[in-house]
């Protein structure tokens, strides 16, 4: 896989099983693999000290549900026209089913350097990377595709950037010092990462910090046969945008159901989407009280429901109800707040740090009413 004369690695430590990306440089990137005695993952940073962190993380002693549960998935992996490889129900899956959990096979920090003369071209960085990976894992990654130039990408760093989704590497909602920016990470899973796309997906994928892992939500009901797909852009973008986005980066033109249809529809989709972003970039980033009446998100939320844009949903009952909140209007504030939950339960499951924090303002709020009505 990687010729002797061209291996620069060193391992570092053998329980866990580290090994430095370069010797011939200081501060190299590590490959940090996990769980021990198995190396079913690698984890990749030049942050020595996470990696410390992660190889004392608990759940590394626990099992990989998915390997035990593979006889009851409610999908077929399957060749899907035009698309090569993708995801179909196999049964009738309800919105808000967990459709499939796992780990990744493959944890990168995304902003990593190495040496010159390891380029995409050779590939012998993230060759390297996987040599010591269990051959279960390694087979897992060759059977994925690459969408890139052979020419100018080697097999391997072309599967990762096909591929790859993100993840995080900290619990964001208790990591003071967590820099969204700067702590971006990527990874990639042997069944996550055959998704396809679709601008009206009909599940979510959420990445689960607590367990490590990676999952597959409903976002709708999916019938017996019907392709199961995420979004790989984003769907408030308009159509323009989000076609040549995926053409630069994934190599495909997009022929989803939001995007072949005729002028007019999608002229009137691409309003809606592009007004349902304008609405969420003023809440989010304005100061309060914001300029958004209750008519406006009333608008935004028929919106969510025309494009079946359900996480974008989850976002307008969230902020929706802190700007109620804010006027007074604590009664329809819980209202919305308790449906930013259920949306936020069906995409990310009760786990999500959004639900767990509407849970916390459910009970603060909910003693303010009791208070209002003595």
């Amino acid at each position: 896989m990687l010729p002797h004369s061209k291996d620069t690695t060193h391992i570092v430590s053998a329980n866990p099983l580290v090994a430095i990306s370069d010797t011939r440089y200081e501060d190299a990137p590590c490959f940090l693999y996990l769980p021990v005695g198995r190396a079913d993952t690698v984890v990749v940073d030049y942050r020595r000290d996470i990696l410390s962190k992660v190889a004392e993380w608990p759940i590394w002693s626990l099992p990989d549900d998915s390997l035990a549960s593979l006889d009851k998935r409610p999908y077929n992996i399957e060749v899907v026209p035009d698309k090569g490889k993708g995801m179909v129900a196999r049964r009738e899956i309800r919105a808000g089913e967990l459709i499939w959990s796992e780990r990744p096979i493959y944890a990168a920090r995304r902003t990593l350097t190495c040496a010159a003369d390891q380029t995409d071209t050779n590939g012998v960085f993230y060759r390297a990377a996987l040599q010591r990976l269990s051959p279960r894992s390694k087979e897992a990654f060759f059977a994925l595709a690459s969408a890139y130039p052979p020419a100018e990408f080697d097999i391997v760093p072309g599967i990762l950037n096909t591929n790859c989704l993100e993840i995080c590497m900290s619990d964001a909602e208790s990591d003071e010092h967590h820099d969204p920016a700067e702590d971006s990470y990527a990874g990639l899973f042997p069944t996550l990462s055959r998704v396809n796309h679709s601008c009206t997906p009909s599940a979510n994928y959420f990445f689960a910090f607590p367990t490590f892992s990676g999952q597959l939500w409903a976002a709708h009901d999916i019938a017996v046969g019907e392709e199961i797909t995420i979004t790989y852009t984003p769907l408030t973008a308009p159509r323009i945008e989000r076609r040549a986005f995926l053409a630069r980066t994934r190599f495909f033109v997009c022929a989803c159901p939001a995007c072949i249809v005729p002028p007019r529809q999608a002229e009137a989709s691409d309003a809606r989407r592009i007004g349902m972003c304008a609405l969420l970039e003023r809440l989010q980033h304005t100061r309060f009280p914001p300029c958004v009446s209750q008519e406006e998100l009333e608008q935004a939320l028929e919106w969510t429901e025309d494009e079946k844009m359900m996480v974008e949903r989850a976002k307008v009952l969230l902020y929706g109800s802190q700007v109620l909140t804010v006027y007074g209007e604590l009664r329809t504030a819980m209202d919305w707040a308790m449906r930013a939950r259920d949306a936020f339960r069906m995409v990310e499951g009760e786990g999500s740090c959004n639900v767990r924090r509407l849970d916390d303002a459910d009970r603060v709020h909910g003693s303010d009413l009791l208070k209002e009505q003595e």
